[in-house]
């Protein structure tokens, strides 16, 4: 799933739920429906909205097989090829 902290994300669809990690529990304060562009190309992804101190976009596994971006580690950079 993906996942954006409610710092980044002030206004959001609420569904509060608790669902479970590797690591431990986290609580689910909703989910927001969001364009995300990369290299021009826009698609809408469903992120579900947490509480944490940083402020943080995470794009989750569905979103890397379906878009299956190159990724440069090295240099922290996602290009399609």
């Amino acid at each position: 799933c993906n996942v954006i902290t409610e710092l980044r994300c002030k206004e959001y669809h609420a569904a509060p739920q608790d669902a479970q990690t590797l690591e431990g529990k986290i609580h689910i304060l909703g989910y927001k429906e969001l364009e995300v562009e990369l290299e021009g190309e826009v698609t809408q992804e469903i992120f579900f909205v947490v509480r944490s101190q940083q402020d943080k976009v995470i794009l989750g596994m569905p979103w890397f097989s379906k878009h299956n971006p190159t990724i440069d580690w090295k240099n922290k950079q996602l290009k399609y090829a």
